[in-house]
């Protein structure tokens, strides 16, 4: 009897520290690389939403894996914008604004991490 409990006590043990490690090791933490980037807004389009209308702006960036896609700076922003925000910011086509793109090299994080330099009025 006194056997069965020590076998037993160490098999629990034995979950416990596959559990813990097999957890760890499957999250490492990443590493990342980080590019400055220019964004060009390239079209400012408006469109009706609950009967208000907004603007999407559409933009390229210069260089990272945003390069090959067109980016929306509302989404970047996570931002409704409405004309006060247009004409309070100048925002225009070909208008330029500075990002940091940090991209990860390794591990289970999310990708890319867009950091805006601008603050928006």
């Amino acid at each position: 009897m006194r056997f069965r409990k020590i076998m037993v006590r160490n098999i629990i043990y034995l979950f416990l520290l596959v559990g813990f490690f097999g957890c760890t090791q499957s999250n490492p933490a990443c590493d990342w690389q980080s590019f400055e980037s220019l964004g060009k807004i390239t079209e400012v389009k408006p469109y009706v939403e609950n009967g208000d209308t907004l603007y999407s702006v559409a933009m390229k960036f210069n260089n990272s894996s945003l390069k090959n896609e067109t980016q929306y700076l509302e989404k970047l922003q996570d931002l409704k914008i409405d004309k006060i925000i247009l004409e309070r910011n100048r925002i225009q086509t070909g208008m330029k604004y500075k990002f940091t793109v940090s991209e990860k090299l390794s591990g289970n994080c999310k990708s890319p991490i867009i950091t805006f330099h601008h603050n928006l009025k």
